[in-house]
């Protein structure tokens, strides 16, 4: 059996992809900041971040072939999984504007210590 998307699921399938690269590319940059070197932690990540993008066309094939106790399986693990994605950015986003709000801050005493100290 082939698997033959519409042209507009074929776009779709597409940005998806898109999508899905990024958010891979993201999480492998951030977890190898964070771990210092690529271990265990940033491939699962990656893994993580891939899978999700790979659950729909999988539980379309599923369907397809009539396998509904795995289609089940698949749209059952796909909040869970979309979690873990949501939440990693969430973290990615908050933990570098805190960082920048800091680094503004400290540069703001900095900036008050010499004129302080110029007068």
């Amino acid at each position: 059996m082939i698997w033959r998307p519409s042209k507009l699921g074929t776009l779709v399938l597409l940005f998806g992809a898109s999508f899905a690269v990024c958010e891979v590319y993201g999480t492998f940059l951030y977890f190898r900041a964070q771990q210092g070197a690529i271990d265990y932690i940033v491939l699962m990540g990656c893994g993580i971040a891939a899978g999700v993008a790979l659950i729909p066309p999988l539980a379309d094939i599923a369907k397809r072939r009539k396998w509904h106790g795995l289609r089940a399986l698949m749209w059952l693990a796909m909040p869970l999984a979309m979690l873990v994605v949501i939440f990693a950015g969430l973290q990615r986003t908050g933990l570098s504007t805190d960082t920048a709000e800091q680094a503004r801050a400290d540069s703001g005493i900095k900036r008050a210590d010499a004129q302080r100290r110029k007068t």
